[in-house]
């Protein structure tokens, strides 16, 4: 959900663009960011650099179940949703 909204507000910028491809390299040409991907070469004045992460997900029954409803990985990523719970 935190995403999703973070996205929508992001791309509510008449500027921002968001491309979803592994950066390659980053080079800087005077006061702008030339930034290589699979896809494209995209010249900007400010990067965003934002990354998923991996939840390795101990072996405890029913965990699972719970998961993102009452278990949560980052009190502090996940406290907002959690509040007064």
């Amino acid at each position: 959900m935190i995403r999703l909204r973070a996205r929508a507000e992001f791309l509510a910028y008449p500027t921002a663009r968001l491309i979803e491809a592994a950066v390659t390299g980053v080079r800087r040409e005077g006061d702008a960011f030339v930034l290589e991907s699979e896809r494209e070469e995209v010249v900007a004045s400010r990067i965003v650099v934002a990354f998923g992460m991996r939840v390795r997900m101990p072996d405890v029954a029913g965990l699972t179940e719970c998961w993102g409803r009452s278990a949560f990985q980052c009190p502090y990523c996940h406290g907002y949703e959690a509040a007064d719970r």
